[in-house]
């Protein structure tokens, strides 16, 4: 009895993919976590930075007797924007992209030999690819040996996550986490406001070039170039969004005139920002259910 109790664990516990899970799974992470730190770093230094020498200049004024009710509300504006920013960015790297849940381990036909599995039995008989109709056209999916399952269709798997995730854009080196379905907005938010917290910090502190003020010119510097590099992958996505199209289809999968997912600019728009998504966006994987050690999840997609 005391055996069989041991083997009761949470599904986060024992899933195979690479994700770091947090507080029972209800945080969930990219396998490498070390470059998130970074990303931090390269935000909220030059943000605190901008506050502590925009609260130096306030102090100046005031001891010159002079008026600073304006460096007080660029001074809030800067420091609600670093927030929203560095809120957007634990959001996006801590949820759940749209993991797909893995196929069962047994074979799809009984009589075949129970005593290999279903997903490392290179025997099995299994179609590498079947076809669905997506708005009146043919689309292949793939069938994922490393989950089990059929891909649904705009679904990857990433190698480094080593999961399947419903529609897929790219996984993301610097957050360390994948970019899919369910935290697409989050990211696409996370990086329009990083460009306006840039471009706000660079505009601020140009004002400031007059008076020859050093900390001025390098946060000046470095936030215009950053606003440049986080901009291109802002407007890169705008497009990705007017076209419905996500960056590993744009990359790889097919022409922009055989996009079958492209219903013009504003529909596109509407699916991808305003389509019923719930926020937080329910798990598709429940990670805090109770599994045994045994147990392979039963749940797959089928295309029909």
């Amino acid at each position: 009895m005391a055996q069989e109790e041991t083997k009761v664990k949470m599904l986060y516990q024992v899933w195979e993919g690479n994700n770091k899970f947090l507080f029972e799974g209800r945080l969930i992470f990219g396998p490498e976590v070390r470059p998130l730190f970074i990303v931090i770093l390269a935000i909220a230094g030059p943000a605190i930075g901008f506050c502590v020498n925009l609260n130096c200049i306030i102090r100046q004024k005031i001891e010159e007797h002079e008026d600073a009710s304006s460096l007080y509300l660029i001074l809030l504006i800067g420091s609600l924007l670093t927030i929203l920013v560095l809120t957007l960015l634990f959001l996006t790297s801590s949820t759940d992209p749209g993991i797909i849940p893995r196929g069962s381990s047994k074979p799809l036909d009984e009589s075949l030999d129970m005593t290999n599995t279903y997903a490392k039995t290179p025997s099995l008989s299994i179609p590498k690819t079947k076809e669905v109709t997506v708005n009146g056209r043919k689309v292949k999916v793939k069938y994922c040996k490393t989950c089990s399952i059929y891909r649904p269709p705009r679904a990857s798997h990433c190698s480094i996550c080593n999961n399947c995730v419903q529609r897929l854009d790219h996984h993301c080196e610097y957050l360390g986490q994948c970019i899919g379905l369910r935290n697409f907005r989050l990211f696409f938010f996370f990086i329009s406001t990083t460009t306006i917290l840039f471009i706000y910090i660079s505009v601020c502190s140009w004002i400031n070039l007059h008076k020859r003020d050093v900390a001025s010119i390098v946060l000046a510097g470095y936030c215009f170039i950053a606003a440049w590099i986080v901009g291109f992958f802002t407007i890169y996505h705008c497009h990705m969004i007017c076209t419905n199209e996500t960056t590993h289809e744009n990359l790889s999968t097919f022409e922009e005139e055989d996009n079958p997912y492209n219903k013009g600019i504003l529909q596109n728009i509407k699916e991808v920002m305003f389509s019923n998504i719930p926020f937080p966006p329910p798990l598709v994987v429940d990670f805090q259910s109770i599994v045994d050690q045994g147990d392979i999840l039963p749940l797959q997609w089928t295309p029909t």
